[in-house]
């Protein structure tokens, strides 16, 4: 038996307004989630997806009927599901092409086929990432919505929606996963990696990944020798290693946890901090004011930016370095 939404984890108060919605019948047309990236959005979208193609029709999906059985598989001839075509390969370029036009068409097509009784979901991923001309063509069809469809756009940045989308919605808010959520969706991982993670769960995934634990000492001796080695720019052994955009954007994000967790010692409430069983190396490392710490935060964002926007990744460290660590 497969009911999806049997098998989210958190979001309860999420789940609670969309269970509402579907007891009491007033299922809107349009909705948006809303919530940071990778806590199971989409999940849920095909959950109730689900819900509303079942073939008995009922107050929650049977999971056992064929066309429960297709949404689970994403197969389904009665949902579409519209993201960016560059698909994960794109994302872990830390790169995203936008959703074109021709998709919505494709879906507008779909839409145009008569279904008599037969409720349809369209879902769409990243929907910030419609380009003008695809947001456009989906404004009109919301304007003039058809009996039986029904659309869950899903973004991190609801802002970066149209004015005039957004207003056609009903808006649902989620939250990043609980440390005990994540527990559950991956059990037994260090204590640390559920607070790195943030509620995220690619990101969970990634991190409980063998190597990860060596990596995260790595990435420790690191940025203690950016602070404290004087010829920092001088060793050579870290550029062709940070070459690699996907090395220097982790390391960035490594860093931030860090400098973090430095400010946070210094206010003297460890139980706060991620990496605590690293305590030794950041005594260390105290020696780092907190407006310095601050500062670098600040350009650490930055330099996350700037490689999102294919910088030189050996440039934009040896840029770090020079502003704020030379002076050691």
């Amino acid at each position: 038996m497969a009911i999806l939404v049997d098998q989210v984890i958190g979001h309860e108060q999420s789940i609670q307004q969309l269970d509402q919605l579907v007891l009491s019948k007033r299922w809107p047309q349009a909705l948006i989630f809303v919530g940071p990236e990778s806590i199971g959005k989409k999940k849920i979208a095909l959950a109730y997806a689900q819900t509303l193609i079942c073939e008995l029709k009922g107050p929650k999906a049977c999971g056992v009927c064929g066309s429960c059985i297709r949404v689970a598989k994403e197969q389904s001839e009665n949902l579409r599901i519209l993201s960016t075509e560059a698909g994960a390969t794109t994302k872990k370029a830390n790169s995203k092409s936008l959703i074109k036009i021709e998709q919505v068409r494709d879906v507008l097509d779909f839409l145009s086929l008569s279904q008599k009784n037969q409720n349809r979901v369209i879902i769409i991923d990243e929907a910030e990432l419609l380009n003008p001309q695809a947001a456009n063509a989906l404004l009109k069809t919301l304007e003039e919505p058809s009996d039986n469809v029904f659309f869950i756009l899903i973004t991190a940045e609801l802002n970066s929606l149209m004015a005039t989308i957004r207003s056609r919605a009903q808006i649902i808010r989620f939250k990043s996963l609980s440390e005990a959520d994540l527990v559950q969706i991956h059990p037994k991982a260090d204590l640390w990696v559920y607070k790195s993670a943030r509620g995220q769960i690619e990101k969970l995934k990634s991190m409980i990944q063998s190597d990860q634990v060596a990596k995260r000492t790595d990435l420790f001796h690191f940025f203690e020798s950016f602070w404290t080695q004087k010829d920092f720019l001088n060793q050579p052994d870290w550029r062709d290693q940070y070459k690699e955009r996907s090395k220097a954007a982790l390391t960035l994000s490594f860093w931030l946890e860090i400098v973090r967790d430095l400010m946070v010692m210094k206010t003297g409430d460890e139980k706060s901090m991620i990496h605590h069983d690293q305590n030794q190396v950041l005594q260390k490392l105290m020696f780092i004011s907190s407006d310095r710490l601050s500062f670098f935060s600040e350009a650490l964002i930055q330099a996350e930016k700037d490689i999102q926007h294919n910088s030189d990744t050996v440039l934009v460290l040896e840029n770090l370095w020079v502003a704020h660590a030379r002076t050691n």
